[in-house]
């Protein structure tokens, strides 16, 4: 849990300044770190809170010690089936897939 803490700690902090830069540090964390309590007694939130690269990080580390084996961003992607990708995520991946093919000078619209 720590290193997550301190994560949304800074990143919270940044966010903090960046909207109220005359608050006080120390109020700021405490109410950051608040917040943090509050979201993470809620196990739904502790997973969306946890970064991706951490989860996967634990799930390698239990399939390791577990089964020897270790799967990588790439690995599952390659086992997901159309129907298992969210819808934003397919938007996403359409939108960037536009982006890429515009040619810098030739804008649409």
């Amino acid at each position: 849990m720590w290193p997550i803490t301190s994560q949304y700690l800074a990143f919270g902090r940044r966010f903090q300044r960046a909207v109220s830069p005359a608050t006080d540090e120390a109020t700021a964390n405490e109410a950051v770190l608040s917040e943090f309590e509050s979201r993470w007694s809620n196990s739904d939130m502790q997973l969306a809170m946890v970064p991706g690269k951490d989860a996967l990080s634990g799930v390698n580390e239990h399939l390791q010690e577990r089964y020897g084996v270790t799967v990588t961003p790439t690995a599952i992607i390659d086992a997901m089936k159309n129907d298992e990708v969210p819808r934003e995520i397919k938007s996403l991946l359409v939108a960037l897939d536009e982006f890429a093919q515009v040619r810098p000078g030739s804008r649409k619209g």
